[in-house]
């Protein structure tokens, strides 16, 4: 072949279009934003939930145009009998299939490269005429493999040939494929969560009210495309779920086994407790919940509520072929806490012991209040509360004895005993006045005796 001395003097420019067959081509203009282009600015979004077999990959774009591109040339820059190769470079895969490049309506050789390469080498020569205004450089991309989820981005360089060798035209990378989230789940804690109500025993919320909202879990879908371009269903990577809140502390007052009115709903569905955890499974319909999640204890409850943390998991069930990773996760809601201030002490002697042990409550704040007690034996059974005291602003009670305090829980609460297996004790305080974590919340002190009376021990580890 007899190469010409012509030279260029000026470069390719035009437009590079990506995109797929179900929806509009996304078009840039290379020359102005080719340097601020990243992975994803002309990218087909394909679906994340769509499975990479370990072996052979995964095959994209068995669809008419779902990965083609074309570059509009402008006029006369391309001078006649002048050879053009164009050099095809994918970051992250390979081609399925041979590419199809054509220039002015012309076809392309293929001189190096193409299935089973990262890189495809087109060459031509345009021929005894200039490229006329609004001739493309046409790239058909039947099929590329990938064998992870990592962005595709494709090069193409573009090069002139005469008797001197070769020169660079143009070269630009822009993003081709990019893998996508469909499902996108949140998780928002109530800012206005209803307090449990110490002045009812924790046995309903501030305001009397029985129930009790911990927050929203919403869930979403945005339809991406399959390995074929086309747009992906819902229900063809997941169209159920399961639901479960797990409550730290236990929900004892929301069992029905407890009441039988209680009860915990995400939304207009009912969840079943069983220990910790309230959980149900369902469907996503219409691409779309938000619902909130709801604990109630109903109106006869009597069992005091737990101040605990709540967390939230969904998981889908996804079909053959997908996965359901952007749908798995966990996010906490609002936790449930008292009003008023607590204190708790993690370690209380055996009532009528050889060591005597006595507790002192203080009210440091500046308002008066009731203050409740409870006890927790060390099998993990909790009293139910009783009234130990109103005390007045900065006042606190006289010396009680562990002996005196268990017998008034046993009073107010038959059924508490001992552990079966320890007779140590935990004991926790809920007043009605300060706010816990500050220089108002009520104080709980507690000390024993030697067994002659001699010497005294403080018990440091009461806490609020």
């Amino acid at each position: 072949m007899t190469f010409t001395k012509k030279k260029l003097a000026a470069v390719i420019s035009g437009t590079l279009l990506t995109g797929m067959a179900s929806t509009a081509l996304a078009v840039v203009d290379l020359d102005a934003n080719s340097a601020a282009l990243t992975a994803g600015a002309t990218t087909v979004a394909v679906a994340s939930e769509v499975n990479i077999p370990a072996t052979g990959g995964l095959d994209l774009g068995d669809a008419a145009g779902f990965l083609d591109a074309s570059m509009v040339l402008n006029p006369a820059i391309i001078p006649a009998n002048s050879d053009i190769r164009v050099l095809l470079t994918l970051s992250n895969g390979t081609f399925g299939a041979v590419p199809v490049a054509t220039i002015g309506g012309g076809g392309m050789g293929l001189i190096s490269g193409g299935t089973g390469s990262s890189s495809a080498e087109f060459n031509a020569n345009v021929g005894t005429a200039d490229l006329a205004a609004g001739d493309t450089l046409a790239i058909a991309l039947d099929e590329i493999n990938v064998e992870n989820q990592n962005d595709v981005n494709i090069t193409v360089a573009v090069t002139r040939a005469d008797n001197f060798g070769t020169a660079s035209v143009k070269s630009v990378t822009s993003g081709l494929v990019e893998f996508t989230d469909s499902f996108a789940v949140t998780y928002t804690p109530n800012a206005a969560v209803a307090a449990i109500d110490v002045t009812t025993g924790g046995v309903s919320f501030v305001g009397a009210a029985t129930g009790v909202n911990a927050g929203n879990v919403g869930i979403a879908y945005t339809a991406g495309v399959d390995e074929a371009g086309g747009a992906l269903a819902q229900a063809t990577i997941s169209d159920s779920y399961a639901i479960s809140l797990e409550f730290s502390n236990g929900l004892d007052a929301f069992s029905t086994a407890t009441n039988a009115d209680a009860s915990v709903s995400f939304g207009v569905q009912a969840l079943t407790v069983a220990g910790t955890t309230a959980s149900a499974t369902g469907i996503i319909a219409a691409n779309f919940i938000s619902a909130d999640l709801v604990a109630d204890v109903g109106a006869t409850n009597a069992t005091p509520i737990n101040e605990t943390s709540i967390v939230a998991t969904v998981t889908g069930t996804p079909e053959t072929g997908f996965n359901t990773a952007s749908l798995d996760g966990s996010g906490a809601l609002s936790s449930l806490s008292k009003n008023g201030s607590s204190a708790r002490l993690s370690f209380a002697l055996t009532p009528g012991g050889a060591y005597p042990q006595f507790i002192r409550i203080t009210n440091p704040s500046g308002v008066a209040g009731n203050v409740t007690l409870q006890l927790t034996n060390d099998d993990g059974d909790t009293s139910a509360a009783i009234d130990v005291a109103s005390l007045e602003a900065g006042a606190s009670t006289d010396l009680l004895t562990i002996e005196s305090i268990f017998a008034s829980v046993q009073a107010g609460d038959a059924g508490f005993d001992l552990g079966a297996n320890s007779a140590k004790l935990r004991v926790s305080v809920d007043a009605e006045f300060g706010a816990t974590g500050t220089d108002t919340a009520v104080i709980l002190a507690s000390f024993s005796t030697s067994t002659d009376g001699n010497t005294f021990n403080m018990m440091t580890d009461a806490s609020n």
